[in-house]
């Protein structure tokens, strides 16, 4: 009678660590399922944060890295070119987390024409482009000798998932005895017709092709 009772408590001890460990495993397995789907989000989350998806996050985003870059709080690499004295410039580099988020170009060509040429970059992809060319000539009308006069085009490009949104354009002239008297801030952007991407984008490939470049070189 003992045994068999043994052998009936046995065998019920037996089947209660069998479901005690299928509760576990089973717990052991939501509870993993739970913590993956929250990992998934968190990165789809920081994914879609990333990237500019609208217009009105270019903006944002470009305070952001401007603000970074004027404050000195990311990484920098640079180099110059002069190529026979017609064209020369300087190259820089922004990354923050070893990411890059912004390539700036400044140039002259030809003595009368200076530039600047701005690409500010996120998850990998330009955002927003801005173009400052200024030329320059001897002022013929003013009073004073030697004065000059500055024809300055600025141009703003948005685009968003690789596609150009919306293209500005300002253009005003600033002369030196009266450069005072010239708020550009205040100048009103206009709408202009936007080139191809490809086209917007051909210097900043040759740019990117040179992003570890730490030398100076003749033409660029």
């Amino acid at each position: 009678m003992i045994n068999v009772c043994c052998f009936f408590m046995t065998h019920k001890l037996l089947y209660f660590w069998i479901f005690c460990s299928v509760l576990f495993s089973c717990n052991t397995s939501s509870k993993k399922e739970i913590q993956t789907e929250k990992v998934s989000k968190i990165t789809e989350t920081k994914s879609s944060v990333n990237k500019i998806e609208t217009l009105a996050q270019i903006p944002v985003a470009y305070q952001t890295i401007d603000s970074l870059v004027r404050q000195k709080s990311v990484d920098s690499s640079s180099f110059s070119y002069n190529c026979a004295g017609e064209k020369s410039g300087k190259v820089t580099y922004y990354r923050k987390n070893n990411e890059l988020i912004l390539v700036e170009k400044i140039y002259a060509e030809y003595s009368h024409t200076e530039g600047k040429d701005q690409y500010f970059i996120k998850d990998g992809q330009p955002f927003f482009v801005f173009r400052k060319i200024t030329v320059w000539a001897f002022d013929g009308n003013a009073k004073v000798e030697g004065a000059t006069i500055d024809k300055v085009t600025e141009k703003r490009f948005y685009l968003v998932n690789g596609k150009l949104e919306k293209c500005l354009q300002k253009q005003y002239e600033i002369s030196s005895t009266t450069k005072e008297d010239v708020d550009p801030t205040r100048i009103e952007n206009k709408k202009s017709d936007c080139p191809s991407v490809e086209n917007l984008l051909t210097d900043y490939n040759v740019l990117l092709s040179h992003k570890n470049q730490h030398t100076n070189i003749e033409c660029l």
